[in-house]
């Protein structure tokens, strides 16, 4: 079984990177776009700067920290049902948080199907 991973590194954001109930909402939005389940949700607000919010999903996470002096976010976004796009979660996410740059680290995971095991011994 292979799943798609990104991680994202956001550049030159136009939008309110310090603002707990947008970063919420366009989550929110982003993985209810692909049909995800939301589990749990947390959040961090740092001093002076900066948020950390992730949403725990039935098919993994999507996390995002932002350090909003610098214009700068970090995404991250995993999604282990193959059926699900984690670029189309990334395409929600870019529309709202308006990146000047964004550069998009692809991992690809492969988890063995157990047969694979049997076969080899």
């Amino acid at each position: 079984m292979k799943f798609q991973h990104l991680n994202i590194d956001v550049y030159g954001c136009e939008c309110p990177l310090e603002d707990p109930r947008f970063l919420s909402e366009v989550m929110i939005s982003s993985v209810e776009r692909v049909g995800a389940k939301i589990v749990n949700s947390l959040s961090h607000q740092f001093v002076p700067h900066g948020l950390t919010m992730v949403l725990v999903l039935a098919e993994s996470h999507l996390l995002i920290t932002t350090w909003p002096e610098y214009k700068y976010a970090n995404v991250d976004i995993f999604l282990c049902n193959s059926i699900m796009s984690t670029e189309k979660v990334w395409a929600t996410l870019e529309r709202s948080l308006c990146p000047v740059e964004a550069k998009i680290n692809v991992i690809n995971h492969t988890i063995p199907v157990p047969h694979i095991y049997r076969d080899a011994q």
